[in-house]
Parts: structure tokens; C-alpha cells; sequence
């Protein structure tokens, strides 16, 4: 009796130790499928971000782009006027102008 007494003792701790294992191994498949579902997300989080700045970016650089046009548009125009003002006044009058418009123009970029 003493004999099965330790045998039914080693199968109890042979139970034990494998249903320890199972649980161990169960509570890591867990942890794992959790770290892979953060990792999906927190990937489309930084595809989503990544997309959103190169929009952006595109959307800047048109928009900068649009300005620059305009800028040289306005400046072409102004050019055209100061020409067509010199052809008719006299030279004093022209050179006035000239300061005057180079000056607002400074004025403009400060």
C-alpha cells in the first residue's frame, strides 16, 4: 500500500505538471496572437499616417506651387505696367515709380 500510495502520488504530480505545461503553452499562443494583433494594428495606424502626409505634402507642394504661378503672374504684370507708364512720362517720372513700386514691393516681403 505504501508502494501504490507513491504511485498514485507520481501520477498526481505527473497530472500536474503536464496540465501546468498545457496552460503555460496555452497563455503564450495568447500573448503571441495578442502581440500579432497589435503589431497589424499599430502597422495600418502607420500606414494610414503615412498616407495622410504624403497627401498632405502633395497637397502643399500644389498649393505652393499655385502661389509661385501667381507671384510670377503679378510681377509680370506689374513689369508690363511700369513699362507701359515709362512710354508716357518723362524719365524723372518713370524713376519715381520705379522707387515707389520697388519700395511697396520690399515693403511686401519684410
Amino acid at each position: 500500500t505504501v508502494a501504490s500510495n507513491r504511485m498514485v502520488a507520481l501520477l498526481l504530480l505527473l497530472l500536474l505538471l503536464l496540465s501546468s505545461s498545457q496552460s503555460t503553452t496555452f497563455t503564450l499562443a495568447q500573448i503571441n496572437n495578442r502581440s500579432r494583433e497589435k503589431v497589424t494594428r499599430l502597422s495600418g495606424l502607420y500606414n494610414n499616417a503615412h498616407k495622410e502626409y504624403e497627401q498632405k505634402r502633395k497637397d502643399f507642394k500644389k498649393s505652393v506651387e499655385i502661389q509661385m504661378l501667381e507671384l510670377f503672374e503679378t510681377i509680370q504684370r506689374d513689369e508690363t505696367e511700369l513699362i507701359n507708364f515709362c512710354a508716357r512720362y518723362s524719365s524723372t517720372k518713370c524713376d519715381r515709380e520705379k522707387n515707389r513700386r520697388h519700395e511697396k514691393n520690399r515693403r511686401a516681403f519684410i
